[in-house]
This record gives structure tokens, C-alpha cells and sequence, in this order.
């Protein structure tokens, strides 16, 4: 009987082992499976490679990583490079064309915007004033950035 125990005690480390790995790993598997894709696609062209190279295995691989790196990498890192400069001009026009000080002084100095803003703050219910503004720009600011 104790035997019995000691196989079902060892089966529930087991899976509970398992399932914590599992987890652990989970993170990691999009990049596992796109190394094994990537693997299983150029295996071919390192064959190919160290016959050419009389079975040198060790040639055969640098040569191989050597022209992933130039066709996959390369191309990445400008792709990246090129769409974090685009998000940064994008960040930087829209920070240039709409600005809260604008805001406040459309509201403070323009007499047909106050008179809308006034409307539209006794239609809600809301005081929609400079600090107000500034307030709203603030938590949007949080949530966002």
C-alpha cells in the first residue's frame, strides 16, 4: 500500500514539475518556435554548405550564421531603426501642434471658443476652465505615457 502512495505522491511532483516548466518556458515560445522554424528552413543550405566545405562543420556553420545575419537581422535592425524614428516625429509633431498652453489660451482669449466651451459646459455639467484643461491633459498624459 505504501508503495501505491509513493508512485501517486511522485506522479503529482511530476505533472505539478510539468506544469511549472511548462510556465517557464511559455514566455520563450514564440522565439523557440521561430528558431526552429528558422532551423528547419536553412538546414538545407548548411548541408549544402559543408559539403562544399568538405564536411567542416565548424566552417560550414559561421558561414551559414554569417549570411542569416546579413538576410534576417540586418533587415530587421533597420526596420526597427526606421519605425522608432518615425514614432519619435510623430511624437514630436504632435506634441508641437497641439500643446495644453495652446489649449488655455483658445479658451482664455477667444471669445466664440469660451462661449462654446461655456455651452458645452452647461450641457454636461462640467466647469471646463484652464486648469481643468491642464488636469485632463495630465491623467491622459499617465494612461498613455
Amino acid at each position: 500500500m505504501e508503495k501505491r502512495y509513493g508512485a501517486a505522491l511522485f506522479l503529482v511532483f511530476l505533472i505539478c514539475s510539468l506544469v511549472l516548466l511548462l510556465k517557464l518556458f511559455w514566455t520563450y515560445m514564440s522565439a523557440i518556435v521561430l528558431a526552429a522554424l528558422i532551423a528547419s528552413v536553412f538546414y538545407p543550405l548548411y548541408h549544402r554548405v559543408k559539403m562544399a566545405f568538405r564536411n567542416r562543420e565548424s566552417l560550414a556553420s559561421l558561414c551559414v550564421t554569417l549570411f542569416l545575419l546579413a538576410i534576417l537581422v540586418v533587415p530587421v535592425g533597420w526596420f526597427v531603426g526606421t519605425l522608432s524614428n518615425e514614432a519619435f516625429d510623430f511624437y514630436r509633431r504632435s506634441t508641437t501642434e497641439v500643446s495644453v498652453k495652446r489649449i488655455q489660451d483658445i479658451i482664455e482669449h477667444d471669445p466664440v471658443w469660451a462661449e462654446r466651451f461655456k455651452k458645452l459646459g452647461k450641457m454636461t455639467g462640467l466647469t471646463i476652465t484652464p486648469h481643468t484643461v491642464e488636469e485632463l491633459a495630465d491623467a491622459i498624459g499617465k494612461k498613455v505615457g
